[in-house]
């Protein structure tokens, strides 16, 4: 009987999961609102992830003392859509340089609004974590190292 009840309730919880949410504190700063991690539709970026990539590229200003370092990496960067397709709550989850950290938030803040998620056919809050990648371009000397050895091998092929 034990292993019966262990049984039914495991497919209970197979079959209805629980719907992973926090709170999150929205619009005048004091009301706290359900923000899901997983809903039935995710935000969708106008234009799609094409449109959002190109968004990125467009108005990342690489912080000049991170070219000068030569400072890369990929910054995480959390924030919420909102019901209404605003972007809330921004914060870092793994963060590369406090500039280029920075750098990301601005931009994710300048993001328009979202097609909003939505649970059960009505828009919610939904997490959305973005990568924000930063990388140099190779520097010239690199680049004329990799002809010169090109063309080495090729005269020695």
């Amino acid at each position: 009987m034990r292993c019966l009840l262990f049984s039914l309730l495991t497919l209970v919880f197979l079959v209805c999961p629980a719907q992973e949410y926090d709170m999150v504190i929205t619009g005048d700063g004091t009301s706290k609102e359900e923000c899901f991690r997983e809903p039935d539709e995710m935000p969708v970026f106008p234009g799609g992830d094409a449109a959002l990539m190109n968004f990125l590229a467009q108005n990342i200003n690489y912080p000049p003392s991170a070219v000068d370092n030569n400072i890369e990496g990929k910054v995480m960067v959390q924030f919420v859509v909102t019901r209404t397709g605003e972007i809330g709550e921004v914060k870092v989850v793994r963060p590369v340089d406090p500039e280029l950290d920075a750098e990301a938030v601005r931009v994710v803040k300048l993001l328009p609004k979202f097609i909003p998620g939505e649970m059960d056919g009505k828009p919610v809050n939904v997490w959305y974590i973005l990568p924000v990648s930063f990388k140099l371009a190779e520097d010239e000397k690199a680049d004329e190292l990799k002809i010169a050895s090109a063309i080495f091998l090729t005269v020695c092929y």
